[in-house]
């Protein structure tokens, strides 16, 4: 991490750029009860940051909970100044931000831990850059306590090396790569917006203008007809693999995680019924897991694999298109999801219950006019993310070229 050094930099530690103050923990729960927190506003009332409210490396204060002053004045050794750098200390050690104040009062709380640099040796944005980066959170993960979740304390993070060039250089570098997330918080919030919009269409196009809760009482657009699921499509659930029969090479097994993007297969190298394979093109539909996050329809674009359990393959019938279907699927995700039973966070719907869900459908020429609209509102939304990807490459070539100095800003 540290190898070959510029001439003009600097090898030091977290400890070392901290100020007198430098690195304190957040307060203890007895210090700090969740029965203090204060459903208030105004100018005598404190935020307090825990790990929850670090969101892509910024201080969500919408979702940070909130003390009196009057408490806040008993943990003034955990107040926050501008410039504060805040570091979850267990579970997701990659939280990491600076408290840029901007007329909010905070506190660093339970679970969090607050590095105050000193300002003559680093400039705080640098350093998110450098604390963020790929090396040093990789640091801090090996160097964490803990068998089932990782825990860091002050003497870890104080011993955090670092690189560290001359201030004017780690102002230029901070500079480069606030730019980029600027770019980047942008291109998020234009996805963002876009996808809200596609949302909207959806309900309006999905129901012919009548809304999902009208749809639901039962009033049905001119010409459509109300059909089961089951009606529209066959829903063939995926095999059930044993870890006994995975192997490192065959066709990869379909997972739930592959269809979120993860790119670790398990393989399976004996033959299957046909009905259990997947070709690009495919649609999938995820029936259990975590709600909010495992559940709805996908379309396969990888190479012909295996289907795992917890998914369907779905194929339409001749009352419904596959791309109709897929924007129908879409749009039931959360009736279905709320429909979904189970315990400990993970649900699942059945698939004698899944055919029996019920919803207005058009005709074939009005489906495909739908469809259209609402694809070119994937388009969209697609253009974005990969101007997205291609932004948070050119980040990550950024911060390895200037966080080691091979590529100079002076």
């Amino acid at each position: 991490m540290l190898d070959d050094l510029p001439i003009d930099w600097s090898n030091l530690t977290t400890k070392q750029v901290a100020s007198e103050s430098g690195l304190q923990t957040g307060p203890f729960g007895s210090q700090l009860k969740a029965s203090e927190y204060v459903d208030a506003d105004g100018a005598d009332v404190f935020f307090v940051v825990m790990p929850k409210d670090i969101v892509d490396n910024q201080i969500d204060f919408s979702t940070c909970a909130k003390i009196e002053r009057s408490k806040a004045d008993t943990l003034k050794r955990h107040w926050l100044e501008a410039g504060d750098v805040l570091f979850a200390r267990r579970g997701d050690l990659s939280k990491v931000a600076v408290y840029e104040a901007a007329g909010i009062k905070a506190i660093c709380g339970t679970g969090c831990l607050r590095l105050r640099p000193n300002q003559s040796i680093a400039v705080h944005r640098f350093l998110r850059a450098v604390i963020t980066s790929h090396g040093a959170i990789e640091w801090l993960k090996a160097h964490a306590v803990g068998a089932t979740m990782p825990n860091l304390n002050t003497e870890i993070i104080g011993k955090l090396p670092l690189r560290l060039p001359p201030l004017p250089e780690q102002e230029r570098i901070a500079e480069v790569l606030t730019s980029v997330d600027d770019s980047i918080r942008a291109t998020e919030a234009v996805i963002a917006q876009a996808e809200r919009v596609k949302r909207g269409l959806m309900e309006d196009l999905l129901t012919g203008g009548f809304g999902i809760e009208a749809i639901a009482r039962g009033e049905v657009p001119e010409g459509w007809r109300v059909r089961q699921l089951g009606e529209l499509a066959e829903f063939q659930n995926g095999f059930a693999f044993k870890p006994k029969d995975w192997v490192q090479e065959g066709r990869p097994i379909i997972r739930i995680q592959n269809l979120n993007g993860g790119t670790d297969f398990n393989y399976y190298d004996k033959g299957l019924d046909e009905r259990f394979l997947v070709k690009s093109g495919d649609l999938l539909f995820c029936w259990s897991g975590s709600r909010g996050t495992s559940f709805g329809a996908r379309y396969w674009h990888g190479e012909d694999g295996w289907l795992n359990q917890h998914i369907f393959k779905c194929v339409p019938k001749q009352l419904v298109s596959k791309s109709y279907l897929y924007y129908l699927l879409d749009l039931m995700t959360e009736q279905i999801e709320r429909d979904a039973h189970g315990g400990a966070g993970l649900v699942h719907i059945k698939k004698s219950e899944m055919v029996k869900f019920r919803y207005a459908v058009p005709n074939a020429q009005e489906q495909e006019r739908l469809s259209s609209i609402l694809s070119e509102a994937d388009e969209m939304i697609a253009s974005n993310k990969r101007v997205l990807d291609q932004l948070i490459m050119t980040k990550r070539g950024l911060m390895d070229d200037l966080l080691t100095g091979r590529v100079r800003t002076v």
